[in-house]
């Protein structure tokens, strides 16, 4: 039995001697700190359970132009119940201290925590420890060296944000802004972001800190550069710039309005105000080029290109239809078509006649000229006698005037119609004879 209790006790004794404490001084990083705030660095240790720990001592040195010990404190995970616990702070660069007990620490954790206050809240130093004992020795103490950073609030890093061209018509890519700046002191999104330097473009920046870039119309081109701060809660801030261009794209002309059909007499001529239905957003009218054919060609076609006049002049022996082709191309080579189709027809009175022969249908013809200002005359066949009914209308459906509301015979009629009251627009006409009803369009541009 002896010899058992003597092997156990070489085996405890044997383990103690070998066994080893990692300690910790754990990496202190401050900001913001005053002189005379308190820094608070723990000393964690391994699992003291078991291995016999009554007493331990330990130095560890500092800086003292960055930091002063002015205590420690034992209220960790460790407890020191019926310890004595014995710090030495009045050593320069140096704290000391020394506990002891008659019951040993068990436990991991937070062992011993070092208070310092502030000496140059931009610093930094060393906690290096020059020796670290447990029980003058047994169990070995394995320790990590620790450290106090102490900085003041730093500015925000913007690194480049990237310069976009685009083409007149497209969008630029939003912007995510967190993705362009570093704060070691703040997170993003405690950043406050403006912008400058914009004047035509707009910016708008959401709460999720994204930049969208816009464009003041489709046809906008051009280049800006924005300046684009963040600025953190403290005020401190980074700016940069760039450059967002659209470039040109040469916009087609455009052809609208054009009148369907116009009608010319024979001996008789109608002059057409080209300017009026050509627009082009880069291109003023004058400086567009404009070519015209009539198909078949027994139609004369006379440009005026300093007013944009066109005259249409029949051949003194046709009647009846062609095709007007207008060709308009701008300086890039970029054109627009359209086709309007003129009617020639024999010449009639400006008062309302009644001819020989007798129309085999109802019709009503576009009225000449058209354009007008101010009045014009509106031509319709009726192959029977009865009740007609011609009214002219507003583009919204008004009714404007009353032309014809009267029994008439048989025949070709035509009617004039006087403007003068009434302003510029698109206006339509109704004829309504026994059950025939025709609508059609004419403009009166002053």
């Amino acid at each position: 039995m002896k010899r058992i209790l003597l092997l156990l006790a070489t085996i405890y004794f044997t383990s103690q001697l070998f066994a080893q404490v990692n300690v910790n001084i754990t990496d202190i990083v401050e900001s913001r700190l005053n002189v005379d705030d308190t820094v608070s660095v723990w000393i964690t240790v391994g699992d003291l359970t078991e291995l016999g720990i009554i007493s331990f001592q330990f130095n560890i040195n500092y800086d003292s132009t960055v930091v002063n010990a002015v205590g420690i404190n034992t209220s960790g995970d460790i407890s020191f119940s019926d310890w004595i616990i014995l710090p030495n702070i009045d050593k320069s660069d140096q704290i000391q201290v020394a506990g002891f007990g008659a019951f040993e620490i068990t436990g991991s954790g937070n062992f011993i925590e070092l208070l310092f206050v502030v000496v140059n809240p931009v610093g930094f130093t060393n906690l290096t420890s020059t020796e670290f004992l447990f029980n003058n020795g047994t169990p070995s103490a394995n320790v990590s060296d620790g450290s106090i950073t102490l900085i003041v609030n730093q500015p925000p890093e913007l690194d480049s944000i990237p310069d976009q061209t685009i083409e007149e018509g497209d969008s630029f890519v939003t912007i995510p802004l967190d993705d362009h700046v570093e704060d070691p002191d703040n997170p993003d999104n405690q950043m406050s972001w403006t912008y400058s330097g914009n004047t035509e473009l707009t910016v708008t920046i959401d709460t999720g800190r994204v930049a969208t870039i816009g464009i003041p119309n489709i046809n906008w081109n051009g280049s800006e550069t924005i300046t684009f701060k963040a600025m953190d809660p403290e005020g401190l801030a980074d700016s940069n710039d760039a450059t967002f261009t659209v470039t040109a794209v040469n916009d087609t002309p455009i052809i609208a309005g054009l009148p369907d059909n116009v009608i010319v007499y024979v001996d008789s001529t109608y002059i057409l105000n080209v300017w009026v239905y050509v627009e082009d957003i880069e291109t003023p009218d004058s400086l567009l080029t404009y070519q015209f054919f009539a198909v078949p060609d027994s139609i004369a076609l006379d440009f005026n290109d300093s007013l944009g006049l066109l005259t249409i002049v029949p051949d003194s022996e046709f009647i009846g239809t062609a095709d007007l082709i207008f060709i308009v191309t701008d300086p890039d080579s970029a054109s627009a078509t359209d086709t309007i189709v003129v009617i020639v027809d024999q010449p009639v009175s400006t008062d309302e006649n009644i001819f020989n022969q007798i129309p085999k249908g109802f019709s009503l013809f576009y009225n000449y000229p058209n354009p007008f200002n101010p009045s014009t005359t509106i031509k319709y066949e009726i192959p029977e006698s009865g009740v007609v009914t011609l009214t002219v209308y507003d583009i919204i459906g008004n009714k404007v005037k009353t032309l014809v509301d009267e029994f008439k015979d048989a025949g070709i009629h035509n009617i004039k119609f006087d403007a003068s009251s009434l302003a510029s627009g698109i206006y339509l006409y109704r004829l309504i004879a026994n059950e025939y009803i025709m609508v059609k369009k004419m403009i009166l541009l002053r």
